[in-house]
């Protein structure tokens, strides 16, 4: 898979360290909640957070648009669309539900809270809101008038797969359930 992901990126101009944890990136977003390392009371899922640091024109952002790229075009009944994405897809229609590359801490909640991927384990039901996001700019899950230490309370509580609930004057309650992000952007 790796020599796949080389000559799929051989034109991209971006440190070989990105590239690579892009695809790592990827391989989490991919499997979501459907993957962990542990037993049934002390499972360990594989979602990470990875953000490139580094100044402008370094290559931070073309491997986030690449990946993004690819997961816009997977659909969940694998096909793979070619052409010019016009507009942001249906994550329900996606093979890895993922977010646009601009989202704030309230649409993330409720975009997430409307997943709900139904796997089946030991013959079970199992329900997860598993989600990839590629930002270009981590600074944009903290839209004006945020607060960003619910923001991060948010990712905090989503990166350990805790339930998270919120509630604002506007809307009604949004609650995720097995939650699971993946999250691979620049700043």
């Amino acid at each position: 898979m790796k020599k796949l992901w080389d000559e799929y990126n051989e034109n991209l101009e971006s440190p070989d360290l990105y590239i690579d944890f892009g695809l790592w990136s990827l391989i989490a977003g991919a499997v979501g909640r459907k993957v962990w390392i542990g037993d049934e009371r002390s499972k360990l899922f594989l979602n990470t957070y990875t953000i490139f640091v580094a100044p402008p024109a370094v290559g931070k952002s073309a491997v986030t648009d690449r990946i993004l790229d690819l997961l816009f075009r997977l659909n969940i009944d694998g096909t793979y669309s070619k052409g010019e994405i016009q507009k942001y897809p249906d994550p329900s229609d996606l093979a890895v539900p993922s977010g646009p590359n601009c989202i704030t801490k309230p649409k993330l909640v409720t975009l997430m809270a409307s997943l709900g991927t139904a796997s089946t384990y030991n013959s079970e039901p199992y329900l997860h809101a598993s989600m990839m996001l590629c930002l270009r700019e981590f600074s944009s899950l903290f839209g004006s008038g945020c607060d960003p230490k619910d923001v991060m309370r948010f990712l905090v509580d989503i990166y350990d797969c805790k339930p998270y609930q919120a509630s604002t004057i506007s809307r009604n309650t949004d609650t995720i359930l097995n939650g699971c992000l993946t999250i691979l952007c620049a700043t």
